[in-house]
């Protein structure tokens, strides 16, 4: 059944706060023969998204169809938070010290979605462990990296680490470490001795 289908897809996304309820809720008031069968996933995706946050009088005329969905725009907050917007949506993610220990932190994961005028809910905070979280709250797409953390951080205490080294896809994390040394005063290029 491909209409359950998109609706359990589309529930998964809003746990994993990627859709708001109200695009589920615009699309479980589509009727069957409101929804394009033949057009591809995608683009009935962002034609939902468009719609249902037009319903609500939310405009993203402004935004191409490849800024809906996926995180194409990225932002970093120097020197620990990043914050990927896509349509009606921007999460945050920010790491804390925790307290004065270096093995661990606290990471914070902030969403936001655009509402209209007078439908804002409350906010919500919750803290979550993640060895031990509800996965309606914390889906595992999102522990992901949290799962290698302790094996990365095991790692960097290895007496044969002499720095870190980044794939392409970790650019940004890269220019943060460069942008650390040159405030703490440590040539980056060090690392390679």
């Amino acid at each position: 059944e491909p209409r359950a289908w998109i609706r359990e897809a589309m529930k998964n996304m809003v746990s994993q706060n990627r859709l708001e309820q109200y695009e589920l809720d615009y699309f479980d008031g589509l009727k069957d023969e409101e929804i394009p069968w033949d057009m591809p996933g995608p683009q009935f995706m962002m034609k939902n998204r468009r719609e249902a946050c037009a319903a609500k009088g939310i405009d993203l005329s402004q935004l191409k169809d490849n800024e809906l969905y996926g995180f194409p725009t990225e932002f970093r907050f120097f020197p620990n938070q990043i914050g990927p917007i896509a349509g009606n949506s921007y999460g945050l993610f920010r790491s804390r010290p925790n307290g004065d220990d270096p093995n661990s932190c606290i990471w914070d994961m902030m969403f936001m979605f655009q509402y209209a005028e007078g439908e804002e809910p409350e906010t919500e905070y919750e803290t979550i462990d993640w060895r031990d979280h509800p996965v309606d709250k914390m889906p595992e797409t999102f522990l992901q990296d949290w799962k290698t953390t302790p094996l990365y951080q095991a790692g960097m205490h290895s007496w044969a680490l002499r720095g870190c080294r980044f794939n392409k896809q970790e650019a940004n994390a890269l220019h943060t470490h460069k942008l650390l040394d040159i405030i703490i005063g440590r040539d980056f290029e060090d690392i390679d001795e």
